[in-house]
């Protein structure tokens, strides 16, 4: 059985990478993060730091070939 950290622990090396600005290894680690706990509260976290550093669309978080508003 292998070891999974808990949120928290996640959360801190996340919280280490963005204040050395190291923001694509912060979003591997959302992933890894994402990949171990695959609950709702984990990818909003990751969701919502992708959204504050604009990067939604270049990770596929948002589907633009198709206009949602069109009904």
């Amino acid at each position: 059985m292998a070891w999974e950290p808990d949120e928290k622990a996640w959360s801190a090396y996340i919280k280490l990478e963005v204040r050395y600005n190291e923001l694509d290894r912060a979003s591997q680690i959302y992933e890894r993060m994402v990949n171990c706990h695959p609950e709702p509260k984990s990818f909003i976290k990751w969701a919502k730091f992708e959204e504050e550093r604009g990067m939604l669309g270049a990770l596929g978080f948002l589907d633009t070939s198709s206009d949602l508003r069109k009904s």
